[in-house]
């Protein structure tokens, strides 16, 4: 499938029409921290992953047209060697063998967020919450 992934082709991939997928994802009544949790819940009882599982933490960064995006700011992105408005998520992944699983995951808030003038942008409109609690 290659890396430039988006619903579309996640969907031709998989026999499932792209909008069907975005649907799905978008109005889950799941929690991302509920399925998470299962996951390493998962994790911990699988004897086939208790040995030789790497866990790997990454950043991913994503080009932003403008900085009312969520924790979009003027940030290096590693991947392409320079800075520019970017949104950032970093995330914890295990992998062992051919299996691979996403453990966790959170968008990175730049210092320049918690500003007068980013708290204003919040106040109009911005609804992003996230919880710190660890299973």
């Amino acid at each position: 499938m290659g890396t430039n992934r988006n619903f579309s082709r996640i969907g031709g991939a998989t026999g499932q029409a792209g909008e069907n997928l975005q649907h799905f994802i978008s109005h889950s009544p799941w929690s991302v921290q509920v399925v998470c949790q299962q996951v390493r819940a998962e994790i911990r009882v699988t004897p086939t992953l208790q040995q030789g599982s790497v866990l790997i933490l990454n950043e991913s960064a994503d080009a932003r047209a403008g900085l009312h995006s969520a924790g979009s700011a003027r940030q290096h992105n590693g991947r392409l060697g320079k800075e520019n408005v970017r949104q950032v998520g970093v995330f914890l992944a295990l992998a062992n063998g051919h299996t691979w699983m996403w453990g966790d995951g959170a968008l990175f808030s730049p210092e320049v967020w918690f500003t007068r003038k980013y708290a204003e942008l919040s106040l109009a409109g911005s609804k992003c919450t996230r919880s710190d609690e660890t299973a």
